[in-house]
């Protein structure tokens, strides 16, 4: 019986090395078919790029129809990808405007890299198919020294759906276009018009009416108020002159009040929502900025100045011209500012995204049209100076203000409700009777 129970128990030893050697097997074989998987993703992105050096005009990309009836890894990743374009934008439909017509795939690519890191060689220029950021490229990219590197994927932005948010707004902007026509064009001019005004030093009141706050402001001093200001600090401003308003009175309706003179429920609450609305719109505005990668102003005008986009390429030659006249050397020659742009793409603007202030008070307030009008003009400035400086086009902003009310409009209720105890109805109702399309704001 004992020999029986060592032959047993030898046995069972034996099947155990045995499952685990296979064990060890499989897990080798599943490390080197991703190492396989990884290598072949690398020289498709080498093949490509080396392609694209060969070609000497400029390649338009445009929607095409994938293959069939091909069994390869590469197919399936193309049946992942099945709603995106050759450009990264949708083609189904879902979002409006999410396909620029003849669009030149520039994207947004003034990152810097550490100079230990050994970055891919083919890893610039970014492309139209490098959008959204997603495998090797997304992990470099938050390895360099862009900013907010958010994608839909993180948790700060599962409470809402970003497609439906950029869709609520007027879907993706556009991109620099071998169209003349394209509207992206018609915004450029605007951008360009603006550095032209800026450099000549014309009356600011004569580019667009400025808040009571900055009415002392030329357009180089509109430039530096929006250039790496504390976030929401010149909302504060205006908050701190208009606590000074006789006319000033809180909505008691949607913010009660325990006695006469509640500070907490005044000042503090205003700065409160100045801040909280800035943290809660943040994530969302980067993971979009970070969908689309928009090339800022100064990487389009910085190609034009050095040949790279001219006429042949389908700039309209006013637009050639025009960029030839200021005399570019570097990219941030284009901008009010030394370091130009910041490390992150255009669209939407996130100072415009940040400026909430003239919908958050109008709910919590009873404002005057006086007023009203006032800190529309304070975000609608803190918006458009960003043009005036040159680093934003004119959707990058209109869309960040309305991205920045139609995400507060779906999160400012439960903060006022579960902070300030707030009576939820009339809260809605409020909130249902302040919106307003930026689209439709007449500064003038």
């Amino acid at each position: 019986e004992e020999s029986e129970e060592e032959e047993s128990e030898e046995e069972e030893s034996e099947e155990e090395e045995s499952d685990e050697e296979a064990s060890d097997e499989e897990a080798m074989e599943e490390i080197e078919e991703e190492e396989m998987e990884e290598m072949a993703e690398m020289e498709e992105i080498a093949d490509a790029d080396a392609s694209a050096d060969e070609e000497e005009t400029v390649t338009v990309s445009a929607p095409t129809k994938k293959p069939k009836n091909k069994k390869n890894k590469k197919n399936k990743k193309n049946k992942k990808n099945k709603n995106n374009d050759s450009n990264g934008n949708s083609d189904n439909n879902e979002i409006p405007g999410s396909t620029t017509v003849r669009d030149l795939s520039i994207r947004f690519s003034k990152v810097k890299f550490a100079s230990d890191l050994d970055v891919p060689d083919n890893f610039f220029p970014l492309t139209g198919a490098d959008f959204p950021l997603k495998g090797k490229k997304l992990k470099w990219i938050r390895r360099s020294n862009a900013h907010s590197v958010v994608t839909d994927s993180d948790f700060e932005v599962k409470d809402l759906d970003i497609r439906k948010i950029i869709k609520n707004i007027g879907g993706f902007p556009s991109h620099a276009s071998a169209d003349p026509e394209s509207p992206f064009w018609d915004e450029f001019r605007i951008v360009i018009q603006a550095q032209k005004e800026r450099r000549a030093d014309v009356p600011a009141p004569e580019v667009f009416p400025l808040a009571d706050i900055w009415k002392d402001f030329n357009l180089f001093k509109v430039a530096k108020a929006v250039q790496g200001e504390f976030p929401g600090a010149n909302q504060v401003m205006f908050m701190e002159t208009l606590l000074q308003d006789p006319e000033f009175k809180l909505d008691t309706k949607i913010i009660p009040q325990r006695c006469n003179r509640a500070f907490l429920r005044r000042e503090v609450m205003m700065a409160d929502l100045n801040t909280w609305a800035i943290g809660v719109v943040g994530p969302y505005n980067f993971c979009a900025k970070w969908l689309m990668g928009r090339a800022r102003p100064e990487e389009i005008a910085f190609k034009i100045a050095t040949g790279e986009l001219d006429e042949d390429s389908g700039v309209p030659k006013d637009v050639v011209e025009d960029i030839m006249s200021f005399d570019i050397v570097k990219p941030t020659d284009f901008t009010a500012y030394g370091p130009g742009s910041p490390p992150h793409p255009s669209w939407p603007a996130m100072h415009s995204a940040a400026s909430s202030a003239s919908f958050l008070l109008s709910v919590v307030l009873d404002l005057t049209p006086r007023q009203l009008c006032q800190v529309k003009l304070v975000d609608y400035g803190v918006s458009f100076g960003r043009t005036v400086a040159g680093v934003h086009y004119p959707s990058d902003n209109i869309d960040g203000l309305n991205m920045g009310q139609e995400i507060l409009a779906q999160k400012l209720g439960d903060h006022l409700v579960n902070k300030y105890g707030s009576d939820r109805k009339k809260v809605d109702k409020k909130i249902k009777k302040m919106r307003f399309d930026w689209k439709e704001f007449d500064p003038w």
